[in-house]
């Protein structure tokens, strides 16, 4: 008893904060204001709609191998022992959102270009590194190209979201946010019971209100929009059966 948290001190260290995320067409405009001239803007633009229609972790996504994504059923493998780090070592299948086809377009265009014109190994990664090369006067880097080498951890991600929204004159949202994005989408379209709980194991969630309580907390914008969209002529009990049909 002495130890306990009064109840008050409880609810408010696991009331659910609100996370500012970007919107779909934030997400839209990041990826299409890069000007693709290098293999390394061909990688960046589809990290980011990556970001998006997988909803994944940082950590996962620059753990990713290239074998573990199918770019024809766009399924992918969050498998712990092909090298992926998902939290809580899960493992688990997880298939893109068709939030965008252009979106979902760049992130299959680049995982063909990998396998086929740089010729990857199914072992090499995803999203690789950079590589580095000396310009001519020895003492300049510069990358055009990337090589089959995974990033060290999850700063060259944030770095890449940094330059590229700094370049496109757009706000920083971190990787993880992107993540909220996918949530709030998904759930949008959710018309039954049977296709929420298809969205919270998309997410590596054993439990749907994992994902409701962390992930599914409306701003208070869109309360306001789903109240006034509410239809309060009808009567209760046919309301709820056509919103579940």
């Amino acid at each position: 008893m002495y130890l306990s948290l009064e109840k008050k001190k409880v609810r408010e260290a696991t009331a659910s904060k609100q996370v500012r995320y970007p919107s779909l067409e934030y997400i839209r405009e990041l990826a299409d204001s890069i000007e693709i001239k290098t293999e390394i803007d061909r990688r960046d633009r589809a990290l980011i709609a990556f970001l998006l229609l997988s909803g994944m972790r940082d950590k996962a996504v620059s753990t990713l191998p290239l074998g573990c994504f199918d770019s024809q059923t766009l399924e992918i493998r969050q498998d712990p022992s092909a090298g992926v780090d998902t939290k809580f070592g899960k493992s688990f299948v997880t298939v893109l959102f068709h939030f965008d086809d252009k979106l979902v377009e760049y992130v299959v265009n680049w995982a063909e270009y990998l396998k086929q014109t740089k010729l990857f190994a199914p072992t090499d990664p995803l999203f690789p590194r950079s590589k580095l090369e000396h310009i001519e006067d020895g003492f300049t880097f510069l990358s055009r190209e990337v090589e089959p080498v995974y990033w060290r951890g999850t700063g060259s991600i944030r770095m890449i979201l940094i330059s590229r929204s700094a370049k496109a004159g757009l706000e920083y949202y971190h990787p993880h946010s992107f993540r909220h994005t996918a949530v709030s989408l998904a759930m949008k379209h959710c018309r039954n019971a049977e296709e929420i709980k298809a969205v919270s194991q998309n997410f590596g969630h054993e439990h749907v209100g994992t994902t409701m309580m962390i992930y599914g907390t409306l701003d208070r914008f869109r309360v306001g929009e789903v109240i006034q969209g509410i239809d309060f002529s009808a009567e209760p009990g046919e309301a709820n059966h056509n919103q579940m049909i």
